[in-house]
């Protein structure tokens, strides 16, 4: 999907998109993947927060 998405990219700025770029592309997403360093949650409350304050400050953009 991301090589696809650049490579549109590439063709709509009229650039080249070679097969070393591709190689690249894909060495680069084996190499980095999603929650390679594990995953981080965070809460509302870990911030002071609750639900019901964040729901009342953004009502207006729901």
């Amino acid at each position: 999907m991301v090589q696809r998405i650049v490579k549109q990219i590439y063709e709509y700025f009229d650039h080249n998109y070679s097969e070393q770029m591709e190689k690249n592309i894909q060495q680069y997403i084996r190499e980095n993947q999603q929650h390679k360093h594990g995953v981080h949650r965070y809460s509302l409350e870990q911030f002071g927060l609750n639900t019901d304050d964040v729901n009342e400050k953004f009502k207006d953009y729901c």
